[in-house]
């Protein structure tokens, strides 16, 4: 307080000391400072704009990074799509034209992807020949079975499998190519030269043109069926030709088998996936001893599968028309054992020369069921079997045809001969 009442004092005695003009030219002279400085608002004038500037730039800096990063992460994720490079220009016009912020979002979003698509096409289709818009539309529909969009609907379909995939297709196998769009006016032969993760490599017999914007159809015989997909090229050499994977395979039925009326003795039983079947322990003998008994694992107790006789009336390649008591649904899986060739021996050439039979055993598929006076006629498909097994069904369905026709000639001879004899008399 002392210094602040001295301070005030000494200013008082200045101004008292002042002469009345000294006065008002202190009144009429404003201060100096860094306000009224003009260097000063130049120079902050300056710093404003710098600090702008820099907002600006690490603004857009980080635009960009998002925008690096955006596109990074689409290229792995087509590159685990295993996508050309033709899908991935015609999935980022997609994105482009869904109104998404970050272009990857596409791979997940089904609206967005739809909605893409169909300004895609709307918009890339005017004035396009019709030829051109189907190439579009099969390019955009292949695309979205690849990323997955509407991968549960599209396995929900008529032919269709969850689990089939052109992974599954073994090396040298035999497959065939069909142009989807454009290319070969003819189907093309191929071997499965290798099957990666992320291609399948076909050895071509004959050169071709190929683009990589051409999409085949592929279809590889497996069996009874014909497996059949879609497929895009990644690369062609002009020996191999690499095509991308697909797991919309749709299950096409090979042909329709000649059906043969037949007598053919068999055994059949009961197949199931799954069986519930409790733990045995061994009699109250075994533990006089005052032990804990053991428990015994069913695996050691379950025996073989019980076969009951049954009787083989309708022969068609890998299917079977079976007569049997064994209740049966429809959907069941069966084991067959059957004569494949069905013809008795005379008992002196049997003991003479010997006589083999060759039973075919496989597992089947019961497809559908009908109840008789005395037990079910099931139809079934013989499942897993191989192209030359199939081929040896079918080579055994034909020859049972030309035993039926034989038969039916000799019984008809006798007939006309009489005839004959009877015109001449």
């Amino acid at each position: 307080m002392t210094f602040y009442g001295l301070t005030t004092n000494s200013l008082y005695g200045l101004i008292l000391a002042m002469t009345p003009t000294q006065r008002w030219q202190v009144a009429r002279t404003p201060d100096k400072g860094l306000l009224t400085n003009h260097w000063f608002i130049l120079l902050c004038l300056i710093v404003m704009a710098a600090l702008t500037v820099l907002l600006f730039w690490v603004s857009l800096r980080r635009v960009r990074q998002e925008h690096r990063a955006s596109d990074q992460a689409f290229l792995d994720m087509a590159g685990e799509k295993s996508l050309t490079l033709r899908e991935c220009q015609i999935l980022q016009m997609i994105a482009k034209r869904s109104g998404v912020s970050r272009q990857e979002t596409v791979f997940s979003d089904r609206a967005a992807f739809e909605r893409g698509a169909v300004q895609l096409i709307e918009k890339s289709m005017v004035g396009k020949a019709p030829a051109e818009e189907q190439r579009l539309v099969s390019e955009v529909s292949l695309l979205r079975r690849k990323i997955g969009i509407g991968k549960e609907q599209a396995a929900l379909g008529a032919g269709q499998s969850r689990t089939m995939s052109s992974r599954q297709i073994p090396v040298a196998k035999r497959v065939t190519l069909h142009p989807l769009s454009g290319g070969q006016a003819k189907p093309i032969e191929a071997t499965v030269q290798g099957n990666t993760e992320r291609e399948l490599c076909l050895q071509m017999d004959e050169a071709v043109k190929v683009t990589l914007t051409d999409i085949w159809t592929v279809r590889y015989v497996y069996g009874a069926s014909i497996w059949q997909f879609d497929t895009s090229v990644v690369s062609y050499d002009g020996t191999i030709l690499a095509l991308s994977h697909s797991h919309n395979v749709r299950y096409v039925n090979r042909r329709r088998f000649l059906r043969v009326p037949v007598q053919r003795r068999a055994l059949v039983a009961c197949f199931p996936f799954e069986q519930t079947v409790e733990w045995a322990t061994p009699g109250t003998d075994d533990t006089d001893d005052g032990q804990m008994p053991v428990m015994v694992h069913p695996v050691e107790n379950y025996g073989s599968p019980e076969f009951v006789p049954a009787t083989i009336t309708e022969l068609g390649g890998p299917g079977l028309r079976i007569e049997t008591s064994m209740n049966v649904k429809m959907g069941e899986r069966v084991l067959v054992v059957f004569d494949l060739e069905g013809t008795a021996p005379q008992p002196e050439d049997a003991l003479r020369r010997g006589h083999r039979s060759r039973l075919i055993e496989d597992i089947g598929e019961v497809r559908h069921v009908k109840h008789l006076a005395k037990g079910v006629s099931m139809a079934v498909e013989l499942s897993g079997l191989k192209d030359a097994e199939v081929s040896e069904l079918i080579r055994a369905t034909n020859a049972a045809l030309v035993e039926i026709n034989e038969t039916s000639r000799v019984m008809d001879r006798p007939r006309s001969q009489s005839k004959s004899q009877e015109v001449t008399v």
